[in-house]
């Protein structure tokens, strides 16, 4: 899940909610990831909140807007 730390206690009500559920479901959830791990592979699926997650997509268009190599 994409929180602003590793540690189970981070993040707000909601993150910190929503990891206690996950954690109780019979998936392999890994807990929570930074923004770093949206690229380099280490999870196959990353959970967030809607807002959350259309700000990460938001700046993954304009890193590919104003990479160089595009």
């Amino acid at each position: 899940m994409l929180s602003i730390g590793e540690e189970e206690h981070k993040g707000n009500e909601l993150t910190r909610e929503a990891f206690g559920l996950l954690k109780q479901l019979p998936l392999n959830f890994v807990g929570n990831v930074e923004g770093r791990d949206l690229y380099n592979g280490s999870v196959d699926v990353i959970v967030c909140d809607g807002f959350i997650g259309n700000v990460a997509l938001k700046i993954s268009e304009g890193l590919v807007e104003t990479s160089p190599h595009c």
